[in-house]
């Protein structure tokens, strides 16, 4: 009896310490240290930076009253969720205006990127380039995995 209350209480201790190591604060600070690497590389001069700093200042004044808009439809929807009189034509219309709001952030981002392009010389092209068309997933699948790893993958 004694053991399985010692063992009862030492899974509980090894939860507790999982669930409080899941549970600490993302460091925010570092999500824009890709960026910098990637701007690094390419080896830009400094007006080319002051005009990507325009470039980005000008994608967050097109984005961020879009972003309100959309949290905005977000906390609409969550409401239509909870209500008692829950109306299918309401949540499609709510529906198809935050897809319109993602489409033209995207859209923002795609014209930044252009723009960003245009600003490069031809070898800077070529290493954004590069980049652009590997990133993602599709760099993740044509990595080399160590054996054993991943073997579904391949």
């Amino acid at each position: 009896m004694k053991l399985f209350r010692i063992g009862t209480l030492l899974v509980f201790l090894s939860f507790t310490l999982v669930i409080t190591g899941f549970s600490q604060p993302i460091d925010h600070r570092f999500a824009f240290r890709g960026k910098e690497k990637q701007m690094r590389g390419l080896n830009l001069n400094d007006e080319q930076r002051e005009q990507v700093a325009q470039l980005r200042l000008e994608l967050k004044k097109q984005n961020l009253p879009l972003q309100a808009k959309l949290n905005d439809y977000q906390a609409q929807l969550k409401l239509l969720v909870v209500d008692d009189q829950f109306s299918t034509a309401r949540a499609r219309e709510i529906l198809e205006k935050i897809e319109n709001i993602r489409q033209q952030m995207a859209l923002n981002r795609l014209l930044f990127q252009r723009k960003f392009r245009a600003l490069l010389t031809p070898e800077q092209r070529v290493k954004f380039d590069n980049r652009l068309l590997t990133q993602g997933k599709t760099r993740h699948f044509l990595r080399t995995s160590p054996p054993g790893r991943h073997a579904l993958r391949r």
